[in-house]
């Protein structure tokens, strides 16, 4: 094995990593609680960005925009890609116990991450809003890929021994209520 660059900068374990598909790119991060980008071609670290808690797993979207974090705090962090400045929306919340694993739909409209609470929520990421939660894994959700044309297959990996598949069904929020709603009909 020959090493051609040598990245360095976390000061602690290194938790995760992408390669990002123009391939001049990698991506990583550590209990330090940052997420760096790295410079194939030199090894120098072009941003370091803060995500406030260790981080276990970082992210890249499809369209090589933006990169997600998971974290010890119990949240989701979106960062550009490109600078590492914060998404247009921040901070993805709603999970009971560390985030652990995080990736994103093919057609980059979700985010979905797995928790240490055997949670996998799925988020809209424009809105930031949960469209769907998988409670069917009895341990911490280890990993997370995508598969399919859309990326809309979700599998999962979790300590409690299994590997599950899961198909993201079309959620839509239908906007313009001013008030509760309170009964629905199909038609």
């Amino acid at each position: 094995l020959h090493i051609e660059r040598l990245a360095v900068g976390h000061t602690m374990a290194i938790t995760g990593l992408s390669y990002n598909a123009a391939g001049d790119a990698i991506f990583t991060s550590s209990l330090d609680g940052t997420a760096r980008r790295f410079v194939t071609a030199t090894g120098a670290q072009a941003f370091a960005a803060t995500h406030g808690a260790p981080i276990h797993d970082v992210a890249q979207s499809a369209d090589g925009q933006w990169l997600a974090t998971a974290g010890e705090n119990n949240l989701v962090k979106i960062w550009n890609a490109s600078n590492g400045a914060a998404g247009p929306k921040t901070d993805f919340a709603g999970f009971t116990a560390p985030v652990k694993s995080v990736t994103f739909t093919g057609d980059n409209l979700r985010v979905l991450a797995g928790s240490a609470a055997n949670q996998v929520l799925a988020f809209n990421l424009a809105t930031g809003l949960v469209e769907q939660l998988f409670l069917e894994h009895t341990g911490a959700v280890e990993a997370l890929a995508v598969a399919g044309e859309k990326g809309t297959v979700v599998v999962s990996s979790s300590v409690d021994k299994t590997v599950r598949a899961w198909s993201l069904a079309v959620v839509r929020q239908l906007a313009g209520h001013t008030g509760p709603v309170n009964a629905v009909a199909a038609i």
